[in-house]
């Protein structure tokens, strides 16, 4: 059984309105139908703070170092291993965020 995992939304959601008479390609080799509004998702919040994540450790030189040993010693691929560290930040944000969403600021 796999467990669900909760995206939290689209992070980026956009539309794409047709107001003429005719249809039109949309950006993804699709057809929005005259006279309609195709909306689309995006990437979802979980795929954003992923996103971020990566972009995080990549910058950091110490970081990459580290991971391409772990890598080394544990035999694991690097790109999988740190999408994996990445997609466990983004989940233990989502955590952090939903445990307190609606509650006043701490600060």
């Amino acid at each position: 059984m796999t467990t669900r995992i909760d995206n939290d939304g689209p992070a980026y959601p956009f539309e794409i309105e047709n107001k003429s008479t005719e249809d039109i390609p949309d950006i993804f080799g699709g057809v929005v139908r005259a006279g309609t509004t195709r909306i689309y998702a995006g990437l979802t919040l979980r795929d954003a703070f992923a996103m971020a994540a990566m972009q995080g450790m990549f910058s950091d030189r110490e970081t990459i170092l580290s991971f391409a040993n772990k890598c080394q010693r544990e035999m694991l691929s690097p790109d999988s291993a740190m999408a994996t560290a990445a997609y466990g930040m983004a989940d233990a944000m989502l955590r952090a965020r939903n445990a307190t969403q609606g509650e006043p600021d701490a600060s």
